[in-house]
């Protein structure tokens, strides 16, 4: 049997099947948000902003989360798009299944700020985590897409 959710999303697939592509990266961002506020987090997600001079983003907590796990969750988007917005849905997944709190993280974006600002903001928000007392044993980094490539980097850093 096909979910309910899939039929939506070949539908809206479907709809776009002879969109004309992006002009412009704008345009570009502007799609991938409109696509992702179609999705909803189930309603016992609590979502708390994160903002600060080393991180800007959100936790993603359940009552059922353990306060001491944490995954650092990094946004796809070619290093050009993305957000919180457009990765909340999958992050309140993981929380979910691993009893985990998520912070997501607003890293800065190409090309007005080019390699290794995405790197650099992913790094100072896992510093940040060890700054606020948690153990990094008990730090899991996730990313989707270009997210992945910014965890890989961090994972094979030598400071």
């Amino acid at each position: 049997m096909v979910s309910p959710e899939s039929v939506q999303l070949r539908s809206f697939l479907l709809s776009r099947k002879n969109a004309s592509p992006p002009a412009t990266i704008d345009e570009a961002r502007a799609r991938l948000e409109a696509m992702a506020s179609q999705t909803q987090i189930p309603s016992n997600t609590q979502v708390e902003e994160v903002v600060g001079t080393e991180v800007v983003g959100e936790w993603l907590t359940l009552q059922e989360t353990a306060p001491e796990r944490v995954i650092l969750h990094l946004h796809g988007g070619a290093y050009v798009m993305g957000s919180c917005n457009t990765e909340r849905e999958l992050a309140s997944r993981l929380c979910a299944a691993s009893k985990a709190r998520v912070l997501l993280i607003e890293y800065r974006l190409a090309p007005e700020r080019p390699f290794p600002a995405a790197l650099d903001d992913a790094i100072a928000a896992y510093r940040w985590l060890i700054d606020r007392g948690i153990n990094s044993e008990h730090i899991a980094i996730s990313g989707v897409s270009s997210g992945g490539g910014v965890n890989a980097q961090i994972v094979n850093r030598n400071d």
